[in-house]
């Protein structure tokens, strides 16, 4: 005889799964399936031991998980546009970028670009290699 997943079924299930039974037990409990057939209902069901205890345990954080997680947030760094980081014309000069585009300090090199490239001499030398 071959095993059905019946609505009871199912509910057995998740609710041993909410309970931390392992697979094997919950294959040992409902009789006539492997633990491999319930990893596979429970995964189509899209859900785990971990979600199932997850939501057996609580819904919301408390209050000192919070606190915690709102001091352990950093401050983002502010954006600067390149149309604000580039007071010169970017036409025939180096576009290499200098230093950390979050900071007040980002600026391009502005040396005059080689021909052809984006580079000045010594940044083309750092980006473009010669193939031997």
């Amino acid at each position: 005889m071959t095993f059905k997943w019946t609505d009871e079924n199912v509910q057995k299930l998740k609710k041993m799964l909410a309970n931390g039974k392992s697979a094997r037990e919950i294959a040992e409990e409902l009789g006539g399936i492997s633990r491999n057939s319930v990893i596979g209902k429970a995964h189509r069901l899209g859900i785990s031991a971990q979600n199932e205890k997850k939501k057996a345990k609580t819904a919301s954080p408390s209050k000192e998980v919070k606190k915690k997680a709102e001091s352990n947030v950093k401050p983002i760094k502010q954006v600067i546009h390149i149309s604000q980081a580039t007071p010169r014309s970017s036409e025939n000069s180096c576009q290499w970028p200098i230093g950390d585009p979050g900071t007040s300090e980002f600026k391009f090199c502005y040396e005059p670009a080689k021909p052809g490239r984006p580079y000045c001499n010594e940044h083309c030398n750092i980006a473009y290699r010669k193939i031997k």
